[in-house]
């Protein structure tokens, strides 16, 4: 993997370059948690579970089934993929489903997969570890690696909601320094590491290998236009190795902000055929703001397009789906 992985600076995308798939490392993950503490619950009795009362007005969580149809219509959402200290990406889950991911570490660190079922709250609707495993560790990281999970194991969180039964659960991507082969803390907390996606999947249907793949997206820097002048034109390909229900295409920014790093969609939802897509672009206007931008494409079977969203529990692996991110492009003034 890793005389492939030199390489790559001379081939174009993973499928030139043929990256091979390696499974899941049996190492320990953190035995406990660098998030957010659990939220307190109200024990006022008049306030509906998933509900906070805040200055006399009651505040609600959403429902699943509404999140889940938003999901089957606008496919995964990647919350925070393009942070590198945090990403994550929400869609659905299945007891058993396989998963792979294609991501690049810094060496000296330890990746880690943490599934975290949705549970109805106002705050910190996805907090406890459904599922965690360790991606890989230090002597491959700093190289680019695709791992495969071959089943999600739901444990106790899949008994109690029906062990068939498609869920809304968030993927955290979680990289950590090492001293020696012993997690780093600094006054007791976990010492996060910056970790890159690429590609992810879940769900038969999105594993085998990254069945979302190939992301490119340039030129590799380019100029914000002058006052009058036309938009500069990035362009965009990816290669789809299974068909898909439906593919959408955005942009976003790298920036500090949660709101502030959509730039815009680069290709509305349409069928996905299996191969390389044609040519697209994406224009750069002059309003634009400089900074590194990426593309995100994802991929998804939409439980055939019929199912209420009451009833996504039972899209089985009709639900199934990928998401891929291209390298960064430089925008100047």
């Amino acid at each position: 993997m890793r005389e492939l992985f030199r390489k790559s600076a001379a081939c174009v995308g993973l499928v030139l370059c043929g990256l091979f798939l390696t499974s899941a490392r049996q190492l320990p993950p953190p035995n406990d948690s660098d998030d957010a503490p659990h939220q307190s619950q109200d024990t006022d009795s008049t306030v509906p579970p998933g509900c906070v009362k805040l200055f006399g007005s009651i505040q609600c969580g959403e429902e699943e089934p509404l999140l889940a149809s938003r999901l089957l219509a606008n496919g995964p959402q990647p919350e925070t993929a393009t942070d590198p200290l945090r990403p994550a990406v929400v869609s659905f889950v299945r007891n058993n489903w396989p998963f792979v991911i294609d991501f690049q570490a810094e060496p000296g660190t330890r990746t880690v997969l943490k599934v975290k079922l949705y549970h109805r709250r106002w705050i910190l609707p996805y907090l406890e570890n459904a599922y965690q495993q360790v991606l890989g560790e230090d002597e491959q990281a700093g190289e680019r690696q695709v791992i495969k999970i071959e089943a999600i194991d739901l444990g106790d969180a899949s008994v109690a909601t029906g062990a068939g039964e498609v869920r809304v659960a968030r993927y955290d991507i979680r990289s950590y320094r090492l001293d020696g082969d012993t997690y780093r803390r600094e006054q007791g907390k976990l010492v996060r590491a910056p970790v890159k996606i690429f590609g992810i999947g879940a769900g038969p249907r999105a594993v085998g290998s990254i069945t979302l793949r190939d992301v490119r997206f340039g030129p590799a820097s380019l100029q914000i236009p002058a006052a009058g002048a036309p938009p500069a034109m990035t362009s965009f390909q990816y290669v789809l190795l299974r068909p898909y229900d439906v593919v959408s295409a955005g942009v976003e920014r790298d920036c500090p902000g949660a709101g502030c790093r959509w730039a815009g969609q680069a290709l509305s939802p349409s069928a996905g055929s299996v191969g390389l897509s044609p040519p697209r672009q994406w224009p750069v206007r002059r309003n634009a703001k400089p900074g590194l931008y990426r593309l995100q494409v994802r991929a998804w079977l939409n439980c055939q397009g019929s199912t209420p969203a009451e009833r996504f529990v039972d899209c089985g692996d009709e639900a199934a789906w990928a998401s891929g991110f291209s390298d960064d492009i430089v925008v100047e003034r």
